[in-house]
């Protein structure tokens, strides 16, 4: 009976290392394919709602998106993708797209953007929702040498 025991063992030690690695996956961000790929595609903004305050006092309130703004992001498998925004101004429409580079990291529900012909600039949000159809983005930055907070939600749709 103790043989049995001592060869059964090492089977049973290997089964549970290969299930633990492979839950832990190759990627250091944990950019796990299955996060990851619920993000690819085009995501089209439908509502924003946020403040800025300064003093402790808010200057600005919103709750809608406004109609005079539309955006869109293209996150693509490679970690590449496109953001592209329209306002309407003055009876014109401006337009622009920016080529972006982002990371998803699911453990920490974060999600960087990074504008590369932009200087580099990056937008840093908490990933409140990921769904197949829904995205809901959120950027909260408090600067307390000026007094200053800003929260922006973001909600998203794919397209």
């Amino acid at each position: 009976m103790k043989k049995l025991f001592f060869l059964a063992l090492p089977l049973l030690l290997m089964a549970a290392c290969n299930k633990s690695s492979d839950n832990a996956g190759n990627d250091p961000d944990n950019n796990t394919p299955q996060g990851k790929s619920t993000l690819v595609g085009t995501w089209e903004l439908i509502r924003q709602q946020g403040y800025e305050s300064v003093d402790g006092n808010r200057s600005n309130e919103w709750s809608e998106k406004s109609a005079d703004f539309d955006a869109t992001y293209l996150f693509n498998e490679d970690n590449t993708g496109k953001y592209t925004y329209f306002e309407h101004f003055n009876g014109e429409e401006h337009s622009s797209t920016e080529p972006v580079e982002w990371v998803y990291t699911e453990t920490g529900k974060t999600l960087a953007v990074t504008f590369p012909k932009a200087d580099g600039d990056r937008k840093t949000y908490t990933v409140e929702e990921l769904s197949e159809s829904q995205l809901v983005l959120v950027q909260h930055t408090i600067q307390p040498e000026y007094s200053y907070e800003y929260y922006n939600r973001e909600t998203y749709v794919r397209k």
